[in-house]
């Protein structure tokens, strides 16, 4: 089984895309846009509410409030593949 790496760091940016660096290094930017199509993600379509992305002081995850994160693992490969 795969083990999560933690985020360090993130940021928003232009055009629904997050700044992101994992604790191994890996770092880029992400398009999470397809994330306002999901109904748990809705509050997203609110450009305020999407600025205040954070990395969580405990999970070391990628979160925008206590019920909205996504997964280190699926941004962790967005990175990767982009790379290939």
């Amino acid at each position: 089984m795969a083990t999560e790496l933690d985020v360090v760091d993130v940021e928003p940016r232009e055009d629904w895309r997050i700044w992101v660096e994992f604790e191994d290094g890996v770092r880029g930017e992400v398009d999470v846009s397809n994330l306002q199509n999901l109904h748990v993600f809705a509050a997203l379509h609110d450009r305020s509410v999407f600025e205040k992305v954070y990395v969580h002081p405990i999970l070391k995850m990628v979160c925008w409030g206590e019920d909205l994160e996504i997964s280190s693992c699926s941004l962790y490969a967005s990175l990767i593949s982009e790379r290939v």
